[in-house]
């Protein structure tokens, strides 16, 4: 019986496809006075969002609303409005998400909303 000729190379394994999307979302703003503070504070949100997907193994999901200041305000206010960005959850939300790891990994890492979820809403299609 002839010996069966084994591959001297192993077969390649399928690509990884990477799915991206950014947006960019934009609306205004107005924001009634508080209590000892005269008049009101007009703003223009802009939401921008990265979202990258590698696949059942790794995702990331970034983006933050950022609220710029139109009118209003008063003596010595900034362009962006300081009470979003002022303690330390604030520089959190930058982070929406992060997947590394998968249902068959011996170990994997997950934070933030279901990633099945961010897809669904960002309009990434799934893939077979």
């Amino acid at each position: 019986m002839p010996e069966e000729e084994v591959p001297s190379t192993p077969p390649a394994s399928p690509a990884r496809r990477w799915y991206s999307l950014a947006r960019l979302e934009t609306t205004t703003l107005a924001l009634l006075p508080r209590s000892g503070t005269e008049g009101d504070d007009g703003f223009i949100q802009v939401e921008p969002t990265f979202i990258l997907d590698g696949g059942p193994e790794f995702g990331v999901n970034v983006g933050a609303p950022v609220r710029f200041h139109m009118w209003g305000g008063g003596e010595g206010t900034g362009l962006v409005r300081r009470e979003d960005w002022d303690s330390l959850s604030d520089w959190g939300q930058l982070v929406r998400g992060l997947k590394l790891g998968s249902d068959n990994a011996p170990m994997a890492v997950w934070f933030g909303r279901r990633w099945r979820e961010w897809r669904r809403r960002s309009g990434i299609q799934e893939w077979s």
